[in-house]
């Protein structure tokens, strides 16, 4: 699907200007994460609210509304593909959810794209183009499991979700589902 198709789906899911597509994480930052004070990259979706100044109690406050708003659909997404086991959410997010697609890209690239996923969204999202490539992240997942299992690092970052396009794109048609106590905030 192409960057437009995929937008159409999320604006009618999140409400139009809710996404930002290649979104640079340090556009209009007003916080410490600064372009060329150290790296900075660019994800494909960003969902918002933003957390990007000052304000970053504030801030969080709206993203947790928000996911709360929208757990019902995140955690479909969640079933629908792979994840690490330890399901952990970002405490400290840029934005709602961070999503990337991954097509041809290096093993090497792919985790890079997982860990910035993930470090950028309450709930990072890799949506792979083919199945070599969701396979290649299904061992990805089991490596980040074992380093954990064995304790190789000290917390391994699980608040991902790989999911293959189709599932992804069936899973926003279907249209929203909202906690129906709750209404999306004005964002």
């Amino acid at each position: 699907m192409s960057n437009n198709g995929t937008l159409t789906l999320l604006e009618n899911m999140f409400g139009q200007g809710n996404v930002i597509v290649e979104w640079n994480v340090a556009k209009d930052s007003q916080d410490a994460l600064q372009r060329g004070l150290q790296y900075c990259p660019r994800i494909d979706f960003a969902v918002k609210p933003l957390n990007i100044d000052g304000n970053i109690n504030h801030n969080n406050s709206l993203i947790n509304e928000t996911y709360a708003i929208y757990e019902g659909l995140i955690t479909e997404i969640r079933h629908n593909g792979l994840t690490c086991s330890g399901w952990d959410l970002n405490e400290n997010p840029r934005c709602l959810l961070a999503i990337e697609y991954e097509d041809k890209t290096s093993t090497k690239h792919r985790l890079g794209s997982l860990i910035n996923a993930g470090a950028i969204g309450k709930v990072g999202i890799i949506v792979t183009l083919n199945p070599k490539v969701y396979a290649s992240y299904g061992r990805i997942l089991n490596y980040l499991d074992f380093l954990q299992l064995h304790k190789k690092q000290n917390k391994i970052q699980s608040n991902f979700v790989v999911i293959e396009e189709d599932r992804f794109e069936r899973i926003l048609r279907r249209g929203p589902r909202v906690n129906s106590l709750n209404q999306p905030p004005h964002l």
